[in-house]
């Protein structure tokens, strides 16, 4: 990669006309040399300090061409509540998988992609987990409203569901068209900490072009249309590829737009050339059941945006009967 935010990254494409499974899958890790020019350095994340007692807020603005977009990452103060909340949502995880539901395959190759239903499921409401993610999403939508001078937006909770990868299984590249924010939380990363595998990658300088309502909810112009500058200085990243850790207890929100993938999960590199939902999925039950890697688990979700109250007004005869829909 020509840059990345994180440790050393393998050489991968960069041509994002390319098939989105020429993106990720890994030809990077035998059709491509070992040693292509690249520059890596950490991500500078910032740390937000109005934030709630349960989450530390880092924020890190990464540039586009018309300014820079915000990633936010929230990770639990208390360790045993991040603990006792992987444990439950590896549970509740693998217990939809154990059911042999076929899930919902969508960006997945290989590995679980669960029904999109978790907001509605008393279980998962016992854990906490939908209040942790709703003011984990707040937070962020308020720490941009206040960088890009506007007023806040409101959110809503779409859908959420359950993402389980065993090893040689990975995510293709995508975007969640028709949401605001979209995010993950991470029960099990499914690799050794530091590495590569299974992380997440976000490439936040793209698409080349966004609505005015994207523009408008998510993009910090570095100049107003009279040139004078529109908000403090900064210096946002200029990597194309942000790879994040699935460090357990960690909540990762971002604009729905970004695209990003899921690189594979540890395992053997001939099996991984093969690049075949068929060959990986055969490999993962195989590594799954020697106890050789763990599962990467995690919880993913979309938000939309909406007003505080929505009034919907039905004519009924001569009746009118006024409807409002509080949101959270």
């Amino acid at each position: 990669l020509p840059k990345c935010a994180g440790p050393r990254a393998p050489p991968g494409p960069t041509d994002l006309s390319l098939p989105s499974v020429r993106v990720l899958a890994p030809p990077w890790e035998g059709e491509q040399p070992d040693e292509l020019p690249h520059t890596c350095k950490p991500a500078a994340w910032e740390r937000q300090h109005a934030c709630s007692r349960d989450w530390e807020h880092d924020l890190l603005w990464c540039g586009r061409a018309e300014g820079s977009v915000a990633i936010h990452r929230f990770r639990l103060r208390d360790h045993a509540l991040a603990r006792e909340l992987a444990a439950g949502m590896q549970a509740l995880a693998l217990e939809e998988r154990s059911r042999g539901s076929s899930g919902d395959q969508a960006s997945n190759v290989g590995g679980f992609h669960g029904a999109r239903d978790l907001w509605e499921r008393p279980e998962v409401h016992e854990t906490g987990l939908p209040q942790l993610v709703r003011c984990a999403v707040r937070h962020a939508a308020a720490a941009e409203a206040a960088a890009l001078r506007r007023p806040p937006i409101f959110t809503t909770a779409d859908e959420a569901w359950w993402n389980a990868l065993p090893p040689g299984c990975w995510n293709a590249l995508h975007t969640h068209a028709g949401s605001t924010y979209s995010g993950v939380v991470y029960a099990s990363g499914g690799s050794p900490r530091g590495s590569l595998a299974g992380r997440l990658a976000l490439l936040p300088s793209a698409p080349q072009s966004l609505s005015p309502d994207q523009r408008q909810i998510h993009v910090r112009a570095a100049t107003t249309t009279d040139g004078l500058a529109a908000a403090p200085p900064l210096r946002p990243t200029d990597a194309p590829y942000l790879l994040l850790e699935p460090a357990p207890g960690t909540c990762i929100v971002f604009p729905s737009f970004v695209p990003h993938f899921v690189l594979p999960t540890p395992a053997a590199r001939e099996a991984a050339a093969e690049a075949t939902p068929e060959a990986a999925a055969e490999t993962a039950v195989e590594a799954e059941e020697s106890g050789e890697v763990p599962l990467r688990v995690s919880l993913a979700f979309n938000f939309g945006s909406t007003e505080p109250v929505m009034a919907q007004v039905f004519t009924l005869g001569k009746r009118v009967r006024l409807v409002l829909e509080a949101t959270c």
